[in-house]
């Protein structure tokens, strides 16, 4: 049987469909079977574009330029470059402007490019179905005002970073923009500046807020304001400052109802931070919790320079403290410390530690053992669908206890590195890596966080 033959009369729309579960390799390769293919695959392959370098921005643009039938099909847009070191600027910025001006369809621009391309695409660029933006550079203040301006009834994602690292906070300046109403925005990431601008009057419900020290208590109740004056009854806030800070979390906890989601962030180190300080801070945040009737999620982070606790020790204290919180918060389910490890409560009063950490393995193991754990030993001895879940559990972990740490885990490595060498797809004509591997950015970095907004969709318009 000829198979070619026999699917072109399947229907469009199916063929879109399984286009789409096959690899971008497979896709480029049925481009060449026949019109109809070439027509689907096409659509499909240019419906997302990821570039990551600037020889692959240059030949995508190229493309996009001289081929309106390629740019219609463009709904996200992703530019990740250093600055280029090429004589022709003015040249580039042409090219690259020319190629984004005639993508009309364009639903998701994620942007991490030197200054003067920003500017200039804040600048000039308007996309009239544009849900989503993010940068991964503060742009200027003016320019930035301009491109909100433009899109003020379609946005409603909006990511402005500072870069891959969250910077010391006293080595730049934010400069304020005017409010603009941004009725549909319900997704917010940057500088807790301009969220005093953009955030009241929208339906803002994940806000993830960039402080610029020195902030000051003026500040943090001009942030604090703007967030109650989002049209959501439902809020995941997160927050970044340096040091560890009560004030924002003391407001929040008066002001804002409805908090799901809490994340707390500690940039920088104030002084001298050791360990006796973090465990003062968590304390302290019992004193606030019980505010938050709908707490779910909880996550403390910080510089692995400030916090960094590798010892058996901190479990036992982050599995005291966690039984402490849910006692506070009755509907609190998943808890992240400052040692990066993520505790789930399993029933009313059965927390356990998340993750393939060899310190989970070690411990939970030994509160098996050693019946530390009554309510762990009750639901094993208990046995059942959920006793056996746990057994398995912990007997699995007791193998990573007991292995040398090769074997499966080289596996895992193994797996990852096929699925990034799968990622690092051509778009355009004849474009190839460049070879720059401080171009190869992870897409993650420019992503919101997954505790953030890992349940929101952006409408497709």
């Amino acid at each position: 049987m000829n198979t070619s033959v026999s699917l072109t009369r399947l229907p469009v729309e199916l063929l879109d469909q399984i286009f789409r579960s096959t690899s971008q390799s497979a896709q480029h390769s049925l481009c060449t079977v026949s019109k109809t293919f070439n027509s689907i695959s096409t659509r499909v392959l240019y419906e997302d574009i990821v570039l990551q370098s600037s020889q692959q921005i240059v030949s995508c643009c190229r493309t996009l330029a001289a081929k309106s039938s390629m740019a219609k099909h463009v709904k996200k847009l992703t530019c990740i470059s250093d600055r280029d070191t090429s004589p022709r600027f003015h040249a580039y910025y042409n090219l690259l402007l020319s190629a984004l001006t005639s993508i009309t369809e364009l639903r998701d621009l994620a942007l991490a490019l030197d200054e003067p391309s920003i500017r200039q695409i804040l600048t000039i660029c308007t996309w009239h179905r544009l849900l989503s933006f993010r940068c991964l550079r503060y742009p200027s203040s003016s320019p930035l005002h301009s491109f909100l301006s433009r899109h003020t009834s379609t946005l409603e994602c909006l990511c402005i970073s500072p870069g891959p690292d969250i910077p010391d906070p006293h080595s730049y300046r934010i400069e304020p923009i005017t409010p603009i109403l941004m009725p549909n925005l319900r997704i917010y990431l940057g500088p807790s500046e301009f969220a005093v601008s953009l955030i009241p009057g929208s339906k803002v419900s994940n806000a993830s807020l960039l402080f610029d020290p020195p902030s000051n208590a003026a500040h943090v109740e001009e942030v604090v304001e703007a967030l109650t004056k989002s049209g959501s009854e439902v809020w995941n806030v997160n927050f970044a400052r340096s040091g560890w800070n009560l004030d924002l979390l003391e407001l929040i906890s008066v002001r804002l109802s409805g908090v799901r989601a809490l994340g707390v962030h500690n940039v920088v180190a104030v002084g001298v931070v050791g360990d006796s300080t973090m465990k003062y801070y968590l304390q302290a945040l019992e004193t606030v919790l019980p505010r938050f009737k709908d707490l779910e999620t909880v996550f403390v982070t910080c510089n692995p320079d400030i916090y960094d606790e590798e010892n058996m020790a901190v479990l036992d204290s982050d599995f005291e403290t966690a039984r402490v919180w849910g006692g506070l918060c009755p509907r609190l389910s998943r808890i992240t410390f400052p040692s990066t490890i993520t505790w789930c409560r399993l029933q009313p009063t059965l927390w356990f530690p998340m993750g393939d950490d060899r310190r989970i393995a070690q411990w939970a193991v030994s509160k098996v053992v050693k019946r530390e754990y009554p309510e762990l030993i009750g639901v094993l001895e208990r046995g059942g669908v959920e006793g056996e879940g746990l057994l398995a559990r912990a007997l699995a972990l007791a193998d990573v206890v007991g292995g040398d740490g090769e074997g499966e885990g080289d596996e895992e490595g193994g797996d990852e590195e096929e699925e990034v060498a799968e990622g690092d797809v051509d778009v355009g004509e004849g474009v190839e890596g460049d070879g720059e591997g401080g171009e190869n950015v992870a897409m993650d970095e420019i992503e919101l966080e997954a505790n953030v907004a890992e349940n929101d969709e952006i409408g497709s318009g």
